[in-house]
């Protein structure tokens, strides 16, 4: 009898990164000009979009929340039960470091951690993202701000994710400098806007009101 075929979906892994819905604990920056109420509301559209749009795809899809204390809030919100773990300690890039290094430990050979803060991610983006690490130790996704929607690799790669300046307009620049310092191969994806003010929420709003062309 032939031997099975590996499962593709253990070998890739996809973490998102997400806050509890918390009035007040998210989205602050588009919350200084559109208030509290309005900023959650438009992080539920967000994250709950991302969400659906990366479930059923080829891999196993994961959360990583913070507060910690919130797993089980965060996991009846999305719908994932037994699949949120707390970010933990430290700053983002130790967050994101030991969230991939963990899929690593568990079997994966290919992690890519995405944000809540892009409404274009989707399942044809990811696997652009998985098929970049077929040529590539790292893949990036640019956002137009400076920082990254996405981050991808096929092994550990601490040196990415320390001493970065994070929520900076040079995030993405420093990283690539890590990347090519520690002799890593790297791809990037297509830029894409992330959702962090007013203006980047009206604009996307207007995009995605266009009829397909």
């Amino acid at each position: 009898m032939p031997a099975s075929p590996p499962d593709e979906r253990s070998h890739r892994r996809v973490v998102l990164f997400a806050r509890a819905p918390h009035q007040g604990r998210v989205k602050t920056r588009l919350a200084a000009t559109v208030g509290d109420e309005h900023a959650l509301a438009i992080y539920v559209t967000l994250a709950t979009q991302v969400t659906a749009a990366l479930a059923g795809g080829p891999w196993q899809l994961r959360v990583r929340c913070a507060p910690d204390d919130a797993v089980a809030e965060v996991a009846e919100w999305l719908a994932m039960p037994g699949r949120v773990d707390p970010q933990g300690p430290g700053d983002l890039g130790a967050r994101m470091c030991r969230a991939m290094d963990e899929g690593f430990v568990d079997g994966a050979q290919r992690s890519v951690i995405i944000g809540t803060d892009c409404p274009d991610v989707d399942a044809a983006l990811v696997e652009m993202a998985f098929a970049a690490l077929d040529r590539a130790d790292v893949v990036f996704g640019p956002a137009l701000d400076g920082g990254y929607y996405l981050v991808g690799a096929r092994r550990s790669v601490p040196a990415i994710f320390s001493e970065v300046p994070w929520s900076a307009d040079d995030t993405l620049a420093v990283s690539l400098q890590r990347a090519a310092g520690a002799g890593y191969s790297v791809e990037l994806l297509a830029p894409r806007a992330d959702i962090d003010t007013e203006a980047d929420w009206l604009a996307w709003r207007e995009r995605a009101s266009r009829p397909a062309t």
